[in-house]
């Protein structure tokens, strides 16, 4: 459950200030593919380019799509507003009782559900909320004790349900909706959040 990373820098990057959408950091990237573009509220808009393209051909590229860079960054804008009490929270949050309330849920909503985990991992990561390995081990990130309670419980039932269910196909979406008949509802929800937290 995460936005598009950028890769490790081969070399020191550059900063642009590009027309309509403002500074733009330009970085090379041995992992890289393609011109890689994300648009975070921690970091602003960042491109990440494989070492065989020119800078000047990531330019090209990042102002063909320019028009969706501006409206990322309004969404971003727009969600400040509604998030920023929850923002405020999760900058401030003990480590220590995120732990605490994030266990308690993901055991209790396990036994309602007739899931099994082995082991919860509890950290503040960058860009994930939640995530989980075939053989029963879940990472949360500790930001989810700050959001409605609604939203972490249903990133701790998408960890639970990938228990299960590999990648977001059809069975591990039924299944999620099956448990949660309001579960794409709430995953656009968590996007504002994720579009103000990251």
């Amino acid at each position: 459950m995460a936005p598009a990373g950028g890769g490790t820098a081969a070399r020191p990057g550059r900063t642009l200030v590009l027309e309509g959408v403002g500074p733009v950091r330009f970085e090379k990237s041995r992992r890289a593919r393609s011109v890689r573009i994300t648009v975070r509220a921690s970091q602003g808009v960042r491109v990440a380019i494989p070492t065989r393209v020119s800078f000047a051909e990531a330019r090209r590229v990042t102002l063909s799509l320019s028009g969706w860079i501006r409206r990322t960054l309004a969404q971003i804008e727009r969600a400040r507003g509604r998030c920023r009490d929850t923002v405020r929270a999760s900058e401030c949050l003990d480590r220590r009782n995120a732990r605490t309330y994030l266990s308690g849920r993901l055991a209790e909503l396990a036994a309602e559900h007739g899931f099994v985990y082995k082991r919860l991992s509890v950290r503040t990561q960058g860009t994930l909320w939640g995530s989980a390995s075939p053989n029963g081990r879940i990472q949360l990130n500790a930001r989810l004790a700050a959001l409605p309670h609604e939203l972490a419980d249903y990133v701790i039932l998408h960890e639970l349900v990938h228990t299960r269910y590999r990648g977001h196909g059809k069975g591990f979406w039924r299944e999620l909706e099956r448990l949660l008949p309001d579960a794409r509802e709430r995953h656009v929800r968590l996007r504002e959040y994720s579009l103000d937290m990251f």
